[in-house]
Formats: structure tokens, C-alpha cells, sequence
């Protein structure tokens, strides 16, 4: 409605219309500074983009996780361009973390707000360590042999948790493993 503007109050409580069409309309009138009463959650979302240190070169086959007490966790795969985007994500502070194989892991935070945008880059340093091994390895679905993108993956040894880790866009993944460990890992 063009003729609402500050100051006025639109009530959509217990509007049958869905939350992405409620969405849609809240934003522009909140905009114009009408106050909106509403039930749900409009999503927001974090982009950005995984470098590696000194060359600067994108990261790819990497996998952004946001997570938040409470909340559902978001899973971003990254491009081969390096680029990121995590959507509906609903409004609050995100713990995330990057992966990508041969990379050590980086953490960061993000906000969201709702319909907002909040842009987290990372640049991811080359694991050069040698005290750890490698355990790499490629998560695909049975029946269609795609590969799966955000597999969790955990080593154990016994019931102690060693590492875990994700799988990319390609389906990838890689755990590191102390060379000191000895016996099996499941």
C-alpha cells in the first residue's frame, strides 16, 4: 500500500499469506518506516569470499559452516571462484568456520540481521605441519554417485573424538590426524 508511511502500524498477525510473501511486503514498508506486527522470522544471510595467504588466490572446494545456539546451521560451499553465500539464516550473532582441504582451519563471527547482508571473508593458511597425516577422502551419494556437499566426518579413535570435518562441493574432504596416534581409527 503506497498511501502507509512513518508512523503507521500494519498488523499481519495470523495473515494466512506465507512467510516469504510476508517477508517480501514487511521490508518495504518497514523502509518507509511502518511498524509491522508480525509472527515468524525474516532471513538474512552471509556472503564472502576464502583466499589463500600470500598468493591470494581463491580457495575453492572449501565450506563455510555457520552455527548459533538454538538456531539451524548454515552450510555454504564455496565456489571456484572462492565466493560463499549462506542464506536464511535467521537474525543473531553466528560462530563460522572455514574448511578446505591442505588448508588449516579459520574461524571468524557474523552478524545477521533480518533481509540483511553481512560479509565475512577469510584467508586460509596452507597446512605445512608435519606432525599430522592426512586421512583424505570423497563423500558421494549410493544410488546417483553426485557428490554430497556438507557431510560432517569424524575420526575416532575409540570413543575419543580426534577431528572433524566437512565435505566440499566436490564432495571431498580431509581429516588431520596426529602421526603420533597408533591403532584404528572409525
Amino acid at each position: 500500500n503506497g498511501g502507509l508511511g512513518a508512523g503507521d502500524t500494519v498488523n499481519l498477525l495470523g495473515n494466512p499469506l506465507s512467510q516469504d510473501s510476508l517477508c517480501n511486503v514487511i521490508f518495504p514498508l518497514e523502509d518507509r518506516g511502518v511498524v509491522v506486527m508480525f509472527e515468524g522470522v525474516c532471513p538474512g544471510m552471509i556472503d564472502g569470499a576464502i583466499v589463500s595467504t600470500g598468493s591470494g588466490a581463491a580457495v575453492d572446494c572449501a565450506l563455510v559452516l555457520a552455527t548459533a545456539p538454538l538456531r539451524n546451521p548454515g552450510i555454504g560451499p564455496v565456489g571456484v571462484d572462492g565466493s560463499y553465500i549462506i542464506s536464511d539464516l535467521a537474525p543473531g550473532e553466528y560462530t563460522l568456520q572455514a574448511y578446505a582441504p591442505g588448508f588449516e582451519r579459520a574461524f571468524s563471527t557474523g552478524s545477521v540481521e533480518a533481509f540483511g547482508t553481512d560479509t565475512v571473508n577469510f584467508t586460509l593458511t596452507p597446512i605445512t605441519r608435519d606432525d599430522v597425516v592426512f586421512v583424505e577422502g570423497m563423500v558421494t551419494d549410493d544410488l546417483t554417485t553426485l557428490p554430497l556437499v556438507g557431510v560432517e566426518i569424524r575420526a575416532l579413535s575409540g570413543t575419543v573424538p580426534i577431528d572433524t570435518t566437512y565435505s566440499c562441493s566436490t564432495g571431498d574432504y580431509q581429516l588431520l590426524v596426529p602421526d603420533t596416534l597408533s591403532g584404528t581409527l572409525s
